[in-house]
């Protein structure tokens, strides 16, 4: 199988993975949520096991098809470089989300800094590197 040839199948398991995910949404009713919506989750509720499974096979081929067509030195250097999870730590440890949960509107980066006890520098970093991963949401007024 060629390369275009590998590529294209992994398109058509990606495109064949999202419409089934849209189907199991609306299979129990419900809408697809945005990545910055604040409700929760509308199939927490439900027996999700199918919907697991497709997703699984979504992140299999979209990380195949990333590792297809990236420059290997830069997925190594992606891969080396990944420090979400040391953001997420960061985030968590002085409870980020906690203090943000008291402002829904938002909060300015150096009131956030100030509440949680973290210099404004490194706030905004580690928000940034989380909000890009949809673990907060980053507004023009906030950051």
């Amino acid at each position: 199988m060629t390369a275009r040839a590998q590529v294209n199948s992994l398109f058509a398991i990606i495109n064949g993975t999202a419409l089934d995910t849209l189907d199991e949404y609306e299979k129990h009713g419900e809408a697809v949520p945005t990545p910055d919506s604040l409700e929760k989750h509308p199939l927490d509720a439900q027996d999700k096991l199918l919907l697991k499974k497709i997703i699984s096979k979504l992140e299999g081929a979209c990380e195949q098809l990333w590792g297809t067509l990236a420059l290997p030195a830069h997925t190594i250097m992606n891969r080396a470089q990944e420090f979400g999870w040391a953001c997420l730590r960061v985030a968590v440890q002085p409870k980020f989300a906690d203090t943000l949960q008291k402002h829904p509107d938002g909060l300015h980066v150096n009131a956030l800094s100030k509440e949680v006890n973290i210099h404004p520098v490194n706030s905004v970093s580690v928000l940034r590197v989380l909000a890009a991963k949809h673990c907060f949401r980053e507004g023009a007024r906030l950051l």
